[in-house]
């Protein structure tokens, strides 16, 4: 995983940072009242851009799609945070850049802002948001209830989740201090996942 993931990540950083003056690597996001917390691969605030960069095996599917759907809510997700964050400017585009695993081979899509993305992520955010006030655990995943797929595999609490069963429990795998939506290894980036129970998919 490091030198797949990790090493691409240094790489292209290291080489924006010399090539763009004014460029940023991983820039931190933290918004109390969305019980969000996050880093963004890159961006430049005085240009106005926010930066992410994906490893693809699926290179093909990016060069006839373009960004994948879950990025896309990824980059919005970034979007709503850092419009709330005084440490940052109101980013006015956002930079995908996907590298081919295989051959290196890489193509970089601008992505300005959708309105349904945008309603979709902010339902999501209100909802979690208002599982943590509620103190109500939301459903888990259908894939994770059956223990199978990408979700499942990279999520920080599938090695408790599906025996948790009350808010009393979840609390006691989160760090101190936290609203609840900080698990105690990396989540998937740009998430908010609220006292170890992933989120369930808008319908």
């Amino acid at each position: 995983l490091f030198h797949d993931g990790t090493w691409r990540h240094v790489r292209w950083q290291l080489m924006l940072t010399k090539a763009i003056p004014g460029f940023e690597a991983e820039l931190p996001t933290s918004v109390q009242t969305l019980s969000f917390l996050g880093a963004i691969d890159g961006g430049h605030r005085s240009e106005s851009w926010g930066f992410e960069l994906k490893g693809t095996s699926n290179f093909t599917k990016v060069i006839t799609e373009g960004v994948m759907k879950e990025h896309k809510e990824q980059g919005m997700r970034y979007w709503i945070s850092t419009e709330a964050d005084p440490n940052f400017p109101v980013f006015a585009k956002w930079v995908f850049l996907y590298e081919d695993k295989r051959s290196q081979e890489w193509r970089e899509i601008v992505v300005d802002r959708d309105a349904s993305i945008e309603r979709k992520v902010r339902r999501e955010i209100t909802r979690l948001n208002n599982a943590i006030t509620q103190k109500d655990l939301p459903d888990i995943l259908p894939a994770c209830k059956r223990q199978i797929g990408r979700e499942y595999r990279q999520c920080p609490y599938s090695d408790r989740c599906l025996t948790i069963k009350t808010w009393e429990e979840a609390q006691k795998h989160v760090p101190a201090g936290s609203t609840g939506s900080r698990p105690r290894r990396k989540p998937t980036p740009g998430t908010l996942t609220p006292v170890g129970r992933r989120r369930k998919r808008s319908p």
